[in-house]
C-alpha cells in the first residue's frame, strides 16, 4: 500500500505534467507504459506478486473493478484481481497480478504485432489456429460475451494481456481494467443495442446481440466453445454470492443497485445464448 507521503508526491508530479510519464520516475519500477490522467495512477509494487494502486473516480468504478475481476476467472477468463483500498479520502484498488497473470510471459495485447490479431478477422480457421491456441481463442470469445454481459464499453488492446506459448502461438489472455462496466446501472437498457462491443472476429464494434449471434453461428467460435454450456455458466452465476465473499474477506460492500443490474444482464445474455 502506498503511504500518504509517496501518494502525495505522485499526485503533485502528475498534476504538474498532466499525466504521469513513468519513464521519468526512477524510484519505482513500472510495467505499464503510461497511466490515465491526473486522477488515476497505476503504481508498481515490489517484485514477485506485483501490486498496483489505482485511484478511481468514484465508488462505481471500485465496484466494477473489484466484483468483475472476481467473476471473470469463475467463467473461464483469467484476470488481475482487484481488492478495495481507501487512501487519503480517495477511492481506489490494489491490483494484484499473480505469477500467471501479468508475469514475464504476458504482455499487453497492444504491444503485439497487430497482424497477430488481424488473422482472427480472416475467417480461415486453419490460419487462426496457426497463431492462437484453442484456449486463447476460447478465452477471447468468452471475454467478448462477458464484456457485453457486464456492459463494458471500454475493452481494447490496451486492457488485456496475451501470453505467448513455447510454440510461438498466443497461448492465453488475462484481463484487467474493468471500469468500463461501472455505468451499467444507468446504461443497461441503452447498452443492449449500442454498437460498443469489440468483435475480435470481425474487427468491428457491434451490439450485444451481434456478439451473441456471432458466437452461435461462426465456425471458429463453434469449434472451441459450446454456446449452451456458456449460457448455463453465465445464467448460473450467483453475483450475490461473490459479493458476499468480497464483504467477508475485505469488508467492502458492493452497491446493491450495481449487483442487481449485473445479475439482470447476466440472465438476459444467458437467455440470448440459448435462443
Amino acid at each position: 500500500m502506498l503511504d500518504n507521503g509517496l501518494l502525495k508526491y505522485y499526485k503533485e508530479y502528475a498534476d504538474s505534467k498532466g499525466r504521469l510519464m513513468v519513464d521519468k520516475v526512477k524510484d519505482i519500477a513500472f510495467d505499464m507504459k503510461i497511466t490515465w490522467g491526473v486522477n488515476r495512477y497505476i503504481i508498481d509494487g515490489k517484485s514477485g506478486r506485483q501490486k498496483f494502486f489505482c485511484i478511481e473516480r468514484d465508488k462505481k468504478e471500485v465496484d466494477a473493478e473489484v466484483l468483475i475481476s472476481q467473476l471473470f476467472p469463475k467463467l473461464g477468463v483469467p484476470s488481475a484481481i482487484y481488492t478495495p483500498a481507501h487512501i487519503d479520502n480517495e477511492f481506489g484498488c490494489d491490483q494484484v497480478l499473480s505469477n500467471n497473470v501479468g508475469g514475464n510471459s504476458f504482455i499487453m495485447a497492444k504491444y503485439l504485432p497487430r497482424e497477430k490479431f488481424e488473422v482472427l478477422f480472416s475467417g480461415r480457421k486453419e490460419d487462426v489456429f496457426k497463431h492462437f491456441s484453442p484456449d486463447a481463442i476460447k478465452q477471447i470469445l468468452i471475454m467478448q460475451v462477458l464484456d457485453a454481459a457486464t456492459c463494458n464499453s471500454d475493452r481494447h488492446y490496451g486492457n488485456f494481456f496475451v501470453k505467448d506459448s513455447d510454440s510461438g502461438k498466443i497461448g492465453g489472455i488475462a484481463t484487467f481494467d474493468h471500469e468500463g462496466s461501472s455505468d451499467i446501472t444507468n446504461r443497461l437498457v441503452r447498452m443492449r443495442d449500442e454498437a460498443i462491443y469489440k468483435d475480435y472476429l470481425t474487427g468491428c464494434y457491434v451490439t450485444r446481440g451481434d456478439i451473441v449471434h456471432s458466437l452461435k453461428t461462426n465456425e471458429l467460435s463453434l469449434s472451441v466453445l459450446n454456446p449452451s454450456e456458456l449460457a448455463e455458466s453465465i445464467g448460473g452465476t450467483d453475483v450475490e454470492e461473490t459479493v458476499r465473499d468480497i464483504k467477508e474477506t475485505t469488508g467492502y460492500e458492493v452497491s446493491q443497485k450495481y449487483v442487481s443490474a449485473l445479475q439482470q444482464s447476466f440472465e438476459e445474455v444467458a437467455e440470448e445464448l440459448e435462443q
